[in-house]
């Protein structure tokens, strides 16, 4: 857990000013699973409910686009 804080930081963190953000990270919790479960996610999770029950649990490398 130690490790995955100390990267979370260093993601974030602005080695020119030495400063860190820590509003750009989020810790939240979920109930059931194991310690060794936690990961450090860098990027947006989407926490929502499956519509079918043969959609995919994880999915990485999408891309978003957002056209205004």
């Amino acid at each position: 857990m130690a490790e995955i804080a100390v990267n979370a930081i260093m993601n974030v963190a602005d080695m020119e000013r030495r400063d860190v953000n820590f509003e750009l990270i989020k810790v939240q919790g979920k109930v059931g699973g194991r310690l060794e479960d936690t990961l450090l996610v860098k990027g947006v999770v989407v926490d929502k409910t499956f519509s079918h029950p043969q959609m995919p649990k994880v999915r990485f490398y999408y891309h978003i686009f957002f056209i205004l």
